[in-house]
């Protein structure tokens, strides 16, 4: 009989930012990309919001994949994109997303004061 195990490991995430982290932030954005996109193509679609007191945070799903044909073999010109998640093992990949962005907030807020800054999430 086949049974099935979970084991947490630690992981490096990717994300990418606009503006520059310190205490003169005031507004915090945390944009979350949509499915087969990279964190940073998607935030460069929040430029226009570049100001001195604000900080862009785009966190990057954990599962990359290659793009188009998948008959075939991915070349090293291949798009890449990624994905938050699939309906395999979902609720164990929903507790692992909420661990990472409740990690990556705290990581932000180590270096923006978060009583001075509004919060955006998208």
């Amino acid at each position: 009989m086949i049974e099935q195990h979970h084991l947490a490991v630690s992981r490096t995430a990717r994300y990418s930012t606009i503006g520059t982290q310190g205490d003169h932030v005031r507004d915090a954005w945390f944009v979350c990309h949509g499915y087969a996109q990279l964190a940073a193509a998607f935030a460069r679609r929040f430029e226009s919001l570049a100001s001195p007191e604000r900080l862009v945070v785009a966190p990057e799903a954990l599962s990359r994949f290659y793009l188009g044909d998948h008959l075939r073999p991915a070349g090293p010109d291949a798009k890449i994109g990624a994905t938050w998640m699939t309906r395999e093992d979902r609720d164990i990949e929903i507790r692992d997303y909420v661990d990472y962005l409740d990690s990556l907030y705290d990581h932000v807020f180590r270096k923006v004061k978060r009583a001075r800054a509004r919060v955006h999430v998208l």
